[in-house]
């Protein structure tokens, strides 16, 4: 991987990752639970945005240098599984287990599903 490759990927990652904690802060604070909605939200949006963007790639409409600028540097700066799973811990530690199921089981099926649901939309389209 070249020099510029791995820039693109780096601009893409900062811009992402502060959006993210943009939008985390603000899904929190419009939130007065213990479910961590932020980061929930976060990763939902982020599986659909990756969902479209590789239904493009693997169209042949995005060019490679854009995939790395979107998916392995937005995406992967935006997406939080980092902090989705030590939101998980945290719930677990805290004795919150019920919420910690529900977040763990909603996280991964609605956000698997709306990558593929995302994907296959945008398949169809382009």
């Amino acid at each position: 991987m070249d020099k510029s490759t791995i820039l693109i990927i780096a601009i893409g990652g900062a811009i992402g990752s502060v959006l993210r904690v943009l939008l985390s802060i603000k899904f929190n604070g419009a939130s007065n639970s213990d479910f961590p909605f932020g980061t929930f939200g976060v990763n939902l949006i982020g599986a659909i945005l990756i969902g479209v963007l590789m239904a493009y790639y693997d169209s042949g409409n995005l060019q490679n240098s854009l995939r790395f600028l979107l998916v392995a540097g937005f995406c992967g700066g935006f997406t939080t599984f980092s902090t989705f799973s030590f939101e998980s811990m945290q719930l677990i530690r805290n004795g919150n287990w019920l919420t910690a199921i529900v977040y763990v089981l909603l996280s991964m099926l609605v956000g698997i599903g709306l990558t593929a649901l995302s994907y296959w939309s945008i398949k169809k389209i382009i």
